[in-house]
């Protein structure tokens, strides 16, 4: 069995190098999962991931940045 895969290595050079790239995208993209799901984890129980209900209603320009509108030209005016 292992002198198969020697030989195949030396016929097919190519399909061996994608097949380790492949393994190595494949492990790479498990870490990035596995770490991700428990920093989001760790924030949902701490500090929460979302705003309160009331907040989402006021709106998040002026509850978190003091502002009255995120965008300059669509201020709310008065209309005389």
């Amino acid at each position: 069995m292992i002198k198969l895969a020697i030989i195949l290595k030396k016929l097919f050079p190519r399909i061996f190098s994608v097949v380790k790239m492949e393994a190595n995208n494949t492990a790479k993209t498990t870490v990035t999962i596995v770490t991700m799901t428990i920093v989001f984890t760790v924030l949902k129980k701490t500090i929460g991931l979302r705003v309160s209900a009331q907040e989402e209603v006021e709106g998040l320009d002026s509850t978190e940045h003091g502002l009255e509108s995120g965008y300059p030209d669509f201020v709310p005016r008065e209309l005389h």
